[in-house]
């Protein structure tokens, strides 16, 4: 039963000999020789008979067509969006401040005009209200800034989401 020289071979499950030091050789060349070759991988262009799925960004979704003047609104809105966020900080700022100003400043803290502890704890406890009260319409102003810009810009197609 001798076959002929020509004749196609099946593939070998077990072509490497573990004792053999050329074993890595031949395994690197094979991975080698099943990559595709090096201009196909600079091109953008899939290699014939591939079937390639396209994936575009949320983003490229066509946007809905607005006329000059809800354009201009929307932009409007946005700034005024971030204005009011900007002023939310400030007023979360104001409250902060407000509380740290109790605490003794660098004059009060020599020896003839210290403050007790518990001078010091009141007038902090004094002030905390009126600072959280602050923080806190600093804190809703800068959320009602976010949404309205948020809105503005998910008019105008330029959501970030």
């Amino acid at each position: 039963m001798s076959e002929p020289a020509n004749a196609p071979q099946p593939p070998s499950t077990s072509s490497r000999s573990s004792a053999s030091p050329q074993s890595n050789e031949s395994e690197s060349n094979t991975l080698q020789s099943n990559s595709p070759p090096a201009s196909a991988l600079q091109s953008n262009v899939p290699p014939a008979g591939r079937i390639v799925a396209r994936w575009t960004m949320p983003d490229a979704a066509p946007r809905p067509s607005l006329s000059p003047e809800q354009a201009a609104q929307a932009e409007l809105r946005a700034r005024r969006g971030l204005m009011l966020i900007a002023i939310g900080v400030l007023g979360i700022l104001w409250g902060v401040f407000h509380v740290l100003a109790a605490l003794p400043t660098a004059e009060k803290l020599d020896f003839a005009h210290r403050m007790t502890d518990y001078q010091a704890r009141s007038s902090v406890h004094e002030t905390f209200p009126g600072g959280l009260a602050r923080a806190l319409i600093g804190l809703a102003i800068a959320l009602w800034g976010g949404r309205m810009r948020a809105a503005a810009l998910r008019a105008l197609g330029r959501a970030t989401s």
